[in-house]
């Protein structure tokens, strides 16, 4: 992201154009079920030495998701409170 200031409009746009298209391509990045394997098998362990993540996994994810529900209430009222105020 850095590198945007530095190119010109004409260049920032031709990399949206291209991002776009990747993006809306489904075809454009789709790896064979060996080539996802391949790749996400390097990502699994990598938190395996962490102490600071519970053993329970199912619980860890409860737990960010309560504070993610939590968040989002807040946010509502919060939305609710300035409408009100609008």
């Amino acid at each position: 992201m850095r590198l945007l200031p530095s190119l010109s409009q004409a260049e920032q746009l031709a990399l949206l154009r291209e991002l776009e298209h990747q993006v809306q391509s489904p075809q454009g990045n789709r790896l064979s079920y060996e080539e996802f394997v391949q790749q996400i098998d390097q990502a699994f362990g990598i938190w395996a030495d962490r102490t600071d993540l519970p053993e329970d996994s199912g619980e860890y994810v409860r737990q960010l998701r309560a504070g993610w529900d939590k968040r989002l209430e807040r946010l509502r009222g919060n939305m609710e409170d300035h409408d009100v105020h609008s």
